[in-house]
């Protein structure tokens, strides 16, 4: 079985398997995928990868061991006015040049439209759920977004999802059965060092990307005022695009009279990122709604402690509903901090959740269970034909 893969790929993690890595390049696009990749190509199937970036100005590739990856051209700007077709049609090219015998799409948009023009047997994993998203961010690009992802709901014969919440909205279309595939972490990722818990200057974190009612970082930041009360000397890392020194978040903070003890990194590289989780006491997601959660199974890994909405769409399922992170509502600050101080407050008990997220993590997050899964699935579709 020679498997194709369609995705916005972060190509950093796979130049191992080409004899001219330098040439290849970054990729604006998901280390997740990148892993998801590199796990099925190291089982020893034959992987082709179809991938847009604005590098390249034509169709190029780039052949390995086992793993060949076909790069079309992305647009910088202006994508959304003919809804990405050109970008679609980059992606069904592709495949079509190829010879896979089953292709794999990930998001619901110029990907999995690309993929379905093809004509060959396509899987659509779901890992968002546009309509709420437009919700929170109403304008031009997300309203395209939207009309691409319904365009893929209605065409697309087997598709997969993130985690049981995102499933429950792709079930409604009648006859169509959804497999539920949970995102993954390379073993190599799970630290093996033991913490042994907080101290009286505590180092929380929060990953991000928006300054909007979504990701809900205002209530965040409200929240550190109360919790600095009780920990004077607590620190509060935000990375993400808008948390950047002097972007929106900063701004706002600075308004509001709560940026004491808050530092601005913005966007990080995912090595970085990793190695801040690790180094902080405490993961705080205030978001209001996520289809997986990738951030909290990232700190999980490093067994650092978790607290996630209780309402936020998948957050409770990847906390195992507060058996492996504290669960709290985070709509009001005051129980943001009620929940922070809770665990910072107590040893035993973030002692507690910092191992019960890590075995959690490692007992059903791991990517070579996500890789199998999703080899028994391909092989489903393709002997149903």
């Amino acid at each position: 079985m020679k498997i194709g893969i369609a995705g916005p790929l972060a190509t950093s993690g796979l130049k191992k398997f080409f004899p001219n890595p330098e040439s290849i390049p970054l990729g604006p696009g998901s280390y997740p995928l990148s892993h998801f990749v590199e796990a099925i190509a190291c089982k020893g199937f034959e992987v082709s990868v179809y991938s847009l970036d604005s590098s390249v100005s034509r169709p190029t590739i780039f052949r390995g061991k086992g793993l060949t990856l076909f790069l079309g051209p992305y647009r910088r700007s202006h994508r959304i006015w003919n809804l990405e077709a050109t970008e679609c049609n980059y992606v069904r090219d592709l495949i079509a040049s190829d010879d896979a015998d089953i292709v794999h799409a990930h998001w619901s948009y110029e990907y999995a439209l690309g993929a379905l023009k093809s004509h060959k047997p396509t899987l659509v994993t779901f890992r968002d759920w546009a309509p709420l998203i437009l919700k929170y961010q109403p304008d031009h690009y997300r309203l395209g977004r939207l009309l691409m992802d319904l365009r893929v709901k209605a065409q697309a014969r087997h598709v997969a999802a993130n985690s049981p919440y995102l499933a429950s909205f792709l079930k409604r279309k009648p006859g169509r059965s959804v497999w539920v595939v949970p995102n993954g972490i390379p073993d190599s990722f799970f630290s093996d060092e033991i913490r042994s818990g907080a101290g009286s200057a505590p180092r929380l974190i929060s990953s991000n990307n928006g300054f909007g009612q979504r990701k809900n970082v205002r209530a965040l930041l409200e929240a550190f005022k109360f919790i600095r009360l009780r920990f004077p000397e607590a620190s509060l890392a935000l990375l993400g695009a808008d948390f950047e020194e002097g972007g929106k978040a900063q701004k706002w903070a600075r308004r509001r009279k709560c940026e004491t003890g808050v530092k601005f990194l913005g966007p990080q590289p995912h090595s970085r990122a990793v190695e801040l989780y690790k180094s902080s006491d405490l993961m705080i997601h205030p978001s209001r709604e996520e289809s997986f959660g990738m951030v909290l199974l990232e700190a999980m890994t490093q067994r650092t402690p978790v607290i996630g909405g209780q309402t936020s769409g998948a957050v409770p399922w990847v906390l195992d509903e507060g058996r492996a992170g504290v669960l709290t509502d985070v709509t009001r600050p005051e129980k943001i901090a009620e929940s922070t101080i809770g665990i910072l407050s107590d040893p035993e008990k973030w002692r507690f959740y910092s191992e019960a997220g890590y075995r959690h993590a490692w007992g059903h997050f791991r990517i070579s269970t996500m890789a199998d899964q999703y080899l028994k699935i391909y092989s489903e579709i393709l002997h149903a034909g």
